[in-house]
């Protein structure tokens, strides 16, 4: 069992892996494309599936130091199909449900609203 919140467990070519849409997972996948997770989760459910999305949303989420071509060869190895379950999961388990019909979805999962505003005197 993995200790950290969010994490899914998995193995390919018998070792195994661990991947996890942390905050600075998020972060790091926006600097890095200019996209918000939640953009790229958005895309995909509407089936505009980008391999490079898919990497490149596996890089920042497998845990431990991995490059590029790397998480490519892993996908190789996989599957795309458990590739892109394995980032649903990731996804549902970053973004709990919290509300439906807001619109906001990753991983087929709603996400919150944001906070009402407060009046000011």
């Amino acid at each position: 069992m993995n200790t950290k919140r969010g994490t899914v467990s998995f193995e390919v070519g018998g070792v195994s892996h661990s991947a996890r849409l942390s905050t600075n997972a998020m972060i790091k996948y926006q600097d890095e494309t200019g996209v918000s997770v939640l953009e790229a989760f958005r895309e995909m459910e509407k089936k505009n599936v980008d391999m490079k999305v898919i990497r490149d949303l596996l890089w920042v989420s497998v845990e431990g130091e991995h490059t590029k071509e790397e998480i490519g060869d892993l996908i190789d190895e996989m599957g795309f199909v458990e590739a892109a379950r394995i980032l649903g999961e990731a996804g549902k388990l970053a973004f709990p449900e919290t509300e439906k019909g807001d619109g906001a979805e990753a991983g087929n999962v709603k996400a919150g609203k944001a906070p009402r505003k407060t009046k000011t005197s």
